[in-house]
């Protein structure tokens, strides 16, 4: 295997290694936007048609088989794939676990200091931000993802790396969907990522672990509200097509 976890890009690949990793994170987009939903079984000829490419594209099948191999589809063979469902529960204990990960980054970042790090973590918010103003919660949960994961490399962390990706990559897939996110949601949050580089800018120790536990524990407070009365079509389509789906 040339690409480790989450289908990352090794200097050695082929061709068709290459396309195998594009694939991968362009069916990872596909989720996050809402275009694979939880439970909705795709045929690999509806995939092909949908990223414009020919059936039996060579990689296209391997990145399927990595994605369930991450964990984030079911797949049967002449019967299809599908999203797998995450529970109020899974989502919650995610976010949870969470919190220690961010402040080991930020600890990291205060540790080996970086003005470039900082300054584009900045620019990414601002990103960030102009999704928000604009309404557009899929552009918004991708860029702060974004945010997060590039400052754990900028950290120098590549096991925070390994961990952190997958959890954000499972909160973009469900969160957009299940948590009513408004501008002014979205903006908060914002404002608490720039307060938290603020502090890590400061060196201030003590002010980033307190900041990551403060926006750690909104987030979760914003998926304990949401999982008290969720959308009832969302999880409830999901289940239903899911147990359908390991039927046939």
């Amino acid at each position: 295997m040339k690409t480790g976890i989450l289908g990352r890009y090794d200097p050695s690949m082929t061709p068709r290694d290459t396309y195998r990793v594009q694939a991968y994170w362009q069916i990872l987009d596909l989720i996050a936007e809402g275009q694979l939903v939880p439970a909705e079984k795709w045929s690999e000829q509806r995939l092909a048609t949908t990223l414009g490419v020919p059936a039996r594209t060579p990689g296209l099948r391997e990145a399927l088989a990595m994605l369930a191999a991450d964990g984030f589809i079911d797949q049967r063979p002449q019967v299809g794939f599908w999203v797998q469902p995450m529970s109020w529960d899974e989502l919650l204990e995610l976010q949870r676990l969470r919190s220690g990960v961010e402040a080991r980054i930020a600890l990291s970042l205060i540790a080996r200091p970086s003005e470039t790090a900082l300054k584009d973590a900045r620019a990414t918010l601002d990103i960030a931000e102009s999704y928000a103003n604009n309404g557009d919660v899929a552009g918004f949960a991708k860029t702060e993802a974004e945010f997060h994961v590039n400052l754990a490399r900028s950290a120098a962390s590549p096991l925070a790396v390994r961990v952190l990706e997958p959890w954000m990559i499972r909160l973009r897939m469900y969160c957009p969907g299940l948590v009513v996110l408004d501008t002014d949601a979205m903006l908060e949050t914002i404002s608490d990522d720039r307060v938290w580089l603020d502090a890590i800018e400061r060196l201030d120790n003590r002010a980033a672990i307190d900041m990551t536990e403060s926006i750690m524990d909104r987030h979760t407070d914003r998926l304990q509200m949401s999982s008290a009365a969720p959308p009832p079509t969302v999880r409830q389509a999901a289940t239903n097509q899911h147990d359908l789906a390991l039927a046939t």
